[in-house]
């Protein structure tokens, strides 16, 4: 016996015209502030999502030096991107539960020589993986302290830039480890090898036509 669907659904077919702006993407806007960062020069983000994850790591690359001006009304961010040099030696970041904030801005400041810079979070944010990423830094220089569970927020690390060469990161756990490095990886002095095994790849594939667009690969 067939029963009748509970729940119908008629479509509607009523004329209609307009126009509509979708909002924008947390992982684009995400992205696209490490890149504008890095980038030589000013850049304008147009579209950007005006998020707590974004505010967040807007907050935190001014407290890094970086001028960032941002008009939410209007979807527009404008920073003044400094070419892989991260301005402020010493810094304490706050990324809430964010993780594109915590993993690229962890591999972001690794590239300063001599820096020393404090991350926290919420919570939530003590148990997020973020292991795989701290193992590939401090195979290429970085000195973390944990002050907590080893491998998990909050930590402090001290920076000396990165070196050149075979780079590899296990980020099985989450892409955005993976996605980090690829970003940094133009300002490390020479030419990189980045090895990432088992990877879902759409959203690295977001971070590398991003990077196209910067000009950065």
């Amino acid at each position: 016996m067939s029963l009748p669907d509970p729940y119908p659904v008629q479509p509607w077919r009523a004329p209609c015209s307009g126009r509509i702006r979708p909002p924008g993407s947390k992982s684009l806007t995400n992205r696209a502030l490490v890149l504008g960062a890095l980038a030589e020069g000013p850049v304008r983000l147009q579209g950007a999502l005006f998020s707590r994850d974004s505010r967040l790591l807007v907050d935190a690359l001014r407290q890094l030096g970086f001028r960032v001006e941002a008009a939410a009304a209007e979807g527009e961010i404008r920073i003044g991107g400094r070419g892989g040099d991260i301005p402020v030696a010493e810094a304490s970041l706050q990324v809430g539960n964010a993780g594109t904030a915590a993993r690229f801005l962890t591999a972001l400041v690794c590239l300063r020589r001599g820096g020393c810079y404090h991350f926290d979070g919420d919570e939530e944010m003590y148990r997020r993986p973020m292991d795989g990423l701290f193992r590939a830094l401090a195979d290429l220089g970085a000195r973390f302290t944990f002050h907590g569970e080893p491998g998990k927020f909050p930590f402090t690390v001290a920076t000396d830039g990165l070196k050149p060469g075979p780079w590899e990161v296990d980020a099985r756990a989450s892409s955005q480890m993976l996605s980090a490095l690829l970003m940094v990886a133009p300002f490390a002095g020479g030419e990189v090898s980045l090895r990432c095994d088992h990877v879902r790849p759409a959203f690295v594939e977001m971070t590398q036509r991003l990077m196209g667009l910067f000009g950065a690969i």
